[in-house]
């Protein structure tokens, strides 16, 4: 192992090349999160290694958030009930929703959302003068913590509730909610400065998780070069 304190080009020398050619590269910037990469060097040839550091941002303690990590059922039903809605509609308790001419009333107030992990569950009454009043539920299965989807789920091709309105409407229903999530999970990662990462859903609540961004390039290069050594080997 080598430690080196450097601010212009390092050479190592009389690196061992047998039994192994794998190499760990950890470097530590004053200003910038450290990074580390596995790096494969054979005998006499020269590789070039491409680092790119992220500036370590971390709001101060005291920092509150408008959006927490975890929202409760609670306060996830109310936020979505706001999203919607309009800012003219305020806390109205049902509003008209239109489309391509036709009109349903959706009984915000009855909006209900159950976390039973992994999934989200949400149900609402719409109401129209062919079917009457009835509830539609939609579902979106997340990934879990140790294996999460990222910014996806699954959904249900029809949603459940009354044929009609599950129809015409229940793909309208679940775009809106999912355009609410997505959004809710960008406004929180935006004040941490930091970017979406993806949805999880646990005992307590609906978690939110946010990361540096990585261009897409380096996380392509990540993907296909993953930093962790092969089983067995040991720099």
């Amino acid at each position: 192992m080598v430690h080196a304190f450097a601010r212009h080009p390092l050479l190592i020398s009389n690196l061992p090349g047998f039994p192994h050619d794998l190499y760990q590269v950890r470097v530590v910037p004053e200003k910038s999160e450290p990074e580390e990469r596995f790096v494969r060097i054979s005998r006499e040839e020269t590789v070039d290694l491409c680092i790119v550091f992220h500036h370590e941002r971390k709001p101060p303690p005291d920092t509150v958030f408008q959006i927490p990590d975890t929202l409760t059922e609670s306060d996830l039903t109310t936020r979505l009930r706001q999203e919607l809605t309009t800012t003219a509609a305020g806390a109205a308790e049902a509003i008209v929703w239109q489309d391509r001419g036709d009109e349903v009333v959706v009984h915000l107030s009855t909006l209900q959302i159950r976390l039973e992990a992994p999934t989200v569950f949400a149900s609402i009454e719409l109401e129209s003068d062919q079917t009457g009043r009835h509830a539609l539920i939609v579902r979106f299965v997340f990934g879990d913590p140790q294996d999460p989807a990222g910014l996806f789920a699954t959904s249900d091709d029809v949603v459940r509730g009354n044929s009609m309105l599950a129809a015409r409407w229940g793909p309208i229903f679940r775009d809106l909610l999912w355009s609410a999530l997505t959004r809710l999970s960008s406004s929180h990662a935006a004040e941490r400065g930091l970017a979406p990462l993806g949805f999880s859903v646990n005992r307590a609540g609906l978690a939110l998780a946010a990361s540096q961004s990585v261009p897409l390039p380096l996380r392509v290069k990540q993907l296909l070069n993953p930093a962790a050594p092969p089983a067995g080997a040991t720099p």
